[in-house]
């Protein structure tokens, strides 16, 4: 059956409740969410789109026929010693998994990067609304 013959697929009904972990959109037709397969993931939906490549399709997650986010593929790995928390949401990271890896855990407040963009993001709509 050709793509152009496929049904329409119907938007995952649990996921219209949710939100992308990455840019807090909501599941759409032309931005489909990538769902953690780890049962204690706190943050299961991700928008296709905001993640990377390698993020997709890892070597680690190759093969396989779950998929899982990348603080879980760094919770369920090796290397516990290596892992950095998210001070925002607890989200856990290999040193060597982020882009560009650290060398050390650092000793101050730390943010991965989708907490990051997300607290940009907020402050941006704040500054807005106090220009009105």
């Amino acid at each position: 059956m050709a793509p152009s013959e496929l049904p329409e697929l119907e938007l995952f009904r649990t996921a219209l409740l949710t939100c992308c972990k990455v840019c807090g959109g909501r599941e759409e037709r032309d931005k489909r969410f990538l769902i953690c397969s780890h049962s204690e993931c706190f943050y299961k939906y991700y928008h296709i789109s905001c993640l990377t490549k390698k993020q997709i399709a890892s070597d680690v997650q190759m093969g396989s026929q779950r998929w899982y986010c990348p603080s879980c593929l760094c919770l369920c790995d090796t290397d516990d010693d290596k892992i950095i928390l998210c001070d925002c949401w607890d989200q856990g990271y290999h040193l060597y998994c982020l882009s560009p890896p650290k060398r050390k855990v650092p000793k101050e407040y730390w943010d991965c990067d989708p907490c990051k963009k997300r607290s940009e993001k907020e402050r941006r709509i704040l500054m807005l609304h106090r220009n009105d």
